[in-house]
């Protein structure tokens, strides 16, 4: 309670001294200048938030982009903006209606931007790691496999994709992409611990094919064969791409 008390007496001192600095600027100077600061006071403190939030132990920092102090920026602007409008009631000079059209526009536009570039940076990501695909699990053990994950592997950058049988909707729409191996891990019935199996996976079998252009049309999708994997009983596994038998994996744990 204590530590509660300090933070909300910290916080109404750093109000106060803001909105001292904006009545004396309303006051004493014109209220583009006041509003200028008030911008800069609300990056400093996303500068701030920003980091901390990424300092390390040992000091330093993890350097973060550029994009990540848009959000903090916008909401520290936006509620020092409510008090700009505050503290210019206690002033004689009236605001014309710019000083209102002006910070409303920016903030939308910078939101809205913020938005589309989050928006284009999650289908970049997207669209280099991942194909379009069905990728379904059928079930037919009557509930007795002890197969725990199914998931592709890409080696070369470390990224997996992992689907778990069990779980309510193990069904998904993406493949990796350039995926080199595949990898089963089960529930030993010996030990009641989940043990791995990995086999060779060759991606050009799924015949990786453009999409037609989306959105984003400047960015390469693709899309893949359908992918099915059977459980059977025994831990086997039959796997299916693009409606044909590939090849069945015995799980076994010696």
């Amino acid at each position: 309670m204590q530590d509660l008390k300090e933070f909300v007496f910290i916080l109404l001192v750093i109000a106060v001294f803001i909105a001292v600095i904006q009545w004396l600027l309303l006051r004493f100077t014109h209220w583009s200048v006041a509003l200028a600061a008030t911008g800069l006071i609300s990056f400093i403190i996303a500068f701030i938030y920003i980091s901390l939030k990424n300092a390390t132990p040992n000091g330093g920092s993890n350097g973060p982009e550029l994009s990540e102090y848009i959000t903090p920026t916008l909401v520290a602007f936006t509620v020092l903006f409510c008090g700009f409008l505050l503290v210019s009631l206690l002033t004689p000079a009236k605001l014309p209606k710019i000083a209102y059209i002006l910070p409303i526009t920016l903030v939308a536009v910078f939101a809205i931007s913020r938005f589309i570039y989050q928006e284009v940076e999650n289908a970049t990501v997207y669209y280099d790691l991942f194909s379009d695909c069905n990728l379904e699990i059928v079930n037919e053990t009557n509930g007795s496999s002890n197969l725990h994950e199914i998931g592709f592997k890409n080696t070369s950058n470390s990224v997996v994709l992992v689907m778990e049988p069990n779980s309510e909707e193990p069904n998904i729409s993406s493949m990796l992409r350039q995926a080199d191996q595949i990898f089963f891990r089960s529930n030993s019935s010996k030990t009641d611990r989940l043990f791995t199996q990995e086999f060779h996976f060759d991606y050009s079998i799924c015949k990786e094919e453009k999409k037609k252009p989306t959105l984003f049309f400047w960015l390469k999708a693709t899309k893949v064969l359908p992918i099915k994997f059977v459980l059977l009983p025994n831990e086997k596994v039959d796997l299916y791409i693009g409606g044909n038998f590939i090849k069945q994996y015995q799980l076994n744990e010696e």
